[in-house]
């Protein structure tokens, strides 16, 4: 969420800013870069919608000590 007490203008700003970005973003083709479906602000909040891909989450993997390890991540 923003930070409360924030101007009208600070909150179209940027979410202006978010928009251009998600915009960006979504311009780049990549097979290692998730696709941004679709973005939206709701309720002071910005959202992103992102493709969903297969694959075991990372809030169920274990990291070692100090991260994951190089071939983790590949």
């Amino acid at each position: 969420a923003l930070p409360a007490g924030l101007s009208q203008e600070a909150v179209n700003k940027l979410s202006e800013l978010f928009a251009r970005e998600a915009r960006l973003i979504q311009r780049c083709k990549h097979e290692r870069i998730l696709r941004i479906i679709d973005f939206f602000h709701e309720n002071n909040r910005e959202y992103l919608v992102l493709e969903q891909i297969d694959g075991t989450p990372l809030s169920v993997l274990k990291p070692e000590a100090g991260g994951f390890s190089i071939e983790q991540v590949i």
